[in-house]
């Protein structure tokens, strides 16, 4: 039985002045983090690992606005009631937070794990109020997240699948709000407000497989499911439980191959073919159809070049690479860290290091930006808070 403790403390506090509205310092926020963190590891058994961790944070902020013209007198076109030039808002929270994680390694090349945790995003400030009634605080958003999952890997590392279900609890989820009467003199005025919202449970799966049926030739494949429910919403938002938040497609996964030609002494050719897909999302909390990016799809294809490592055995020294690298990480589990995030795809690892892209060609279905020779990624979810 082996114990491992560590704890560590940390401190920082930030000061910054911005160029807004054309005046100096019109916003000057303060922000001071305090944290104190311990992990600890126990082994009760050879193959039986368990982790817990505890967090304590602590956060203050402080902004104060400036809206003013170059010549002192105040900027009326950005704050038209005179009141929020000069104001300042307050916010401070803390937060406790824990991890417990227990993990079982049926052989070396079978791992299942369950975990439990919590996290949170910090509250603020809203950072661009048009009135100084809008320079209003918000609290933090917390989750507490379970998961259990399986790793694996098959025929002498050449085959790796991974599996995971989650479900996630969120509590006063953080949304920008485009329209708050509660904060203005009426309705229709313009708006910018982050708020606590409500609770939403969100739950998943999440299938990975990679897999080198023979020397030379990468396959990977990886499915993700994706299921958000609001469970209380505040009236003042405006938004419906049949709302979802932003960047939440339901299903998303993405296809690859590659076969490695070997050149001999001139080393060797990679040729790779790319799909992925990604359902309906919305970019926006109160969804609508200004704000829908349609279901799309993409096809990429490329050709690179790999200098030969080992003379004229350039695709055996080559396939030896891509065998270490799909037996290079140790079975053991790891979270996903944001709402709708895909795999990275596992044949990204795939290509040779100093590998020279010789041609590229994309091909889409995407409904914003149509058929093109080169086309942006997937969108990824920038709020998950898994931790």
């Amino acid at each position: 039985m082996t114990s491992n403790q560590r704890s560590r403390t940390a401190r920082s506090k930030l000061t910054i002045s911005s160029l807004s509205h054309g005046t100096p310092n019109a916003t000057k926020p303060s922000i001071g983090l305090r944290g104190i963190f311990a992990t600890a590891i126990w082994k009760p058994l050879e193959a039986f690992t368990v982790t817990g961790g505890l967090r304590y944070t602590k956060e203050k902020k402080d902004y104060t606005f400036l809206r003013v013209n170059p010549d002192g007198s105040i900027n009326f076109f950005v704050d038209p009631t005179g009141t929020l030039n000069g104001s300042t808002s307050k916010y401070s929270g803390d937060k406790t937070d824990y991890r417990l994680s227990a993990d079982y390694r049926w052989s070396p090349k079978v791992l299942t794990y369950a975990t439990v945790s919590t996290g949170f995003k910090g509250g603020g400030i809203g950072p661009r109020p048009f009135i100084a009634t809008q320079a209003a605080p918000f609290g933090q958003e917390t989750l507490t997240s379970y998961e259990i999952g399986v790793k694996t890997d098959f025929f002498d590392n050449r085959l790796r699948a991974n599996a995971a279900a989650f479900f996630n609890k969120y509590k006063d989820i953080q949304l920008s709000l485009l329209s708050c009467p509660a904060f203005s003199p009426g309705p229709g005025f313009p708006c910018a407000l982050p708020q606590n919202a409500g609770d939403a449970d969100v739950k998943g799966i999440e299938l990975e497989v990679v897999a080198e049926p023979a020397p030379g030739l990468n396959i990977d494949a990886s499915i993700s499911t994706l299921d958000f429910d609001y469970t209380e919403l505040d009236p003042s938002t405006g938004l419906s439980k049949a709302d979802v938040a932003p960047f939440t497609p339901k299903l998303k996964w993405s296809a690859g191959a590659q076969y490695e030609v070997s050149l001999g002494n001139y080393g060797s050719l990679i040729p790779r073919v790319d799909v992925a897909h990604q359902n309906k999302m919305f970019t926006n909390a109160d969804n609508g159809p200004l704000n829908t990016v349609a279901a799309y799809t993409i096809a990429n294809a490329h050709l690179a070049w790999a200098k030969s490592e080992q003379g004229s055995h350039g695709r055996a020294g080559s396939h030896e690479h891509h065998r270490q690298i799909l037996s290079a990480k140790p079975l053991r589990p790891i979270g996903r860290q944001w709402i709708g995030e895909g795999f990275a795809r596992p044949s990204a690892r795939m290509v040779p290091s100093g590998a020279q892209k010789l041609l590229s060609v994309s091909s889409s279905t995407h409904p914003l930006f149509g058929c093109a020779s080169t086309l942006p990624p997937l969108p990824a979810a920038p709020t998950n808070g898994r931790t």
